[in-house]
């Protein structure tokens, strides 16, 4: 592996390798490390998605083709994984668990802090993508609903799940962020460095979380459908972000940033609506660890070739 792309790829997972060693000595707890993911995710992400979008020139150009390149290249592989879901091994009841594992993509937490790792200075393309990522994940998490909800018989949509949707704080930043922008109106600089300070703070703590989550991650006998998900998430769906990007007339940088995002690994809150909707726990947290150690080498191919 080349020296640009190690150093890239390695403060992510050496800061993910970080977090499982401190949880396998006890150094963080299993609260510590609910109460560190609870702090990145509605503090120090929303802080990082507000001050970017906010501060940066408002271009829809770029990001609604990136935007276009992720939603069909997720959308296609995860219409694949519905209909093959039973070929895999994966149950009626497994099925949609089969299915969020395949598409749904950890992009605030790894795709992200890849994306500041390997395209330093290059704002545009970070504007681009908190542009992208915030309704995304919305997306991510309105679909997820769907197909657990119909893998399970008899079951109705939990109202607190769609709320979770409507209340995610980064499409909220976001929405902030554009509304900020469009408005023209200025961010003091002490307020502004706040948020980027904030904001900072919440990729490495993203990152612990991350690694300290996959310690006791049994499979329980669903190795095949877990293994060819997480196949589905991390080789598939940048094959198909490649034609999708190429399609849409994307940069290179663009095209990175959409693959980077496509190439990530299992969203390790998928687990959460696992539980809420009666799913397959093995599946589900075998396919968050599967899908974590085959993105890095996913992750160094798309660094190489783009």
């Amino acid at each position: 592996m080349s020296t640009p792309i190690l150093e890239s790829l390695a403060p992510v997972f050496l800061i993910v390798a970080l977090g499982a060693a401190l949880r396998a000595c006890g150094f963080l707890s299993a609260q510590a490390l609910a109460d560190v993911n609870r702090l990145a995710y509605w503090v120090g992400l929303p802080c990082l998605t507000f001050v970017s979008i906010a501060t940066a020139p408002v271009a829809l150009g770029p990001a609604t083709g990136l935007f276009l390149s992720v939603l069909l290249a997720t959308f296609a592989g995860g219409v694949l994984a519905w209909y093959g879901a039973a070929r895999c091994g994966a149950d009626r009841r497994a099925r949609g668990t089969f299915v969020q594992v395949a598409f749904r993509g950890n992009l605030a937490f790894i795709g992200l802090p890849v994306i500041v790792y390997a395209m330093p200075g290059n704002a545009a393309v970070k504007a681009a993508t908190l542009m992208v990522f915030a309704p995304t994940v919305a997306l991510y998490s309105v679909v997820a609903v769907l197909v657990l909800q119909a893998s399970r018989d008899g079951a109705r949509t939990s109202g607190g799940a769609w709320g979770g949707v409507l209340k995610n704080p980064q499409l909220l930043a976001a929405a902030g962020g554009f509304a900020w922008a469009a408005l023209g109106l200025p961010l003091s600089p002490a307020l502004a460095r706040s948020l980027e300070a904030l904001g900072h703070m919440a990729l490495p703590l993203a990152l612990l979380g991350i690694g300290g989550s996959l310690l006791g991650v049994h499979l329980h006998g669903q190795l095949k459908p877990t293994l060819i998900a997480a196949l589905i998430k991390t080789a598939l769906l940048p094959l198909l972000g490649w034609g999708c990007a190429w399609l849409f007339g994307l940069s290179a940088e663009h095209t990175r940033a959409a693959l980077i995002l496509l190439a990530t690994p299992t969203a390790a809150a998928s687990y959460v609506l696992v539980r809420q909707f009666d799913g397959d726990e093995a599946i589900a947290t075998g396919g968050i660890l599967l899908s974590t150690l085959l993105s890095a080498p996913a992750l160094a191919l798309v660094l190489l070739l783009v």
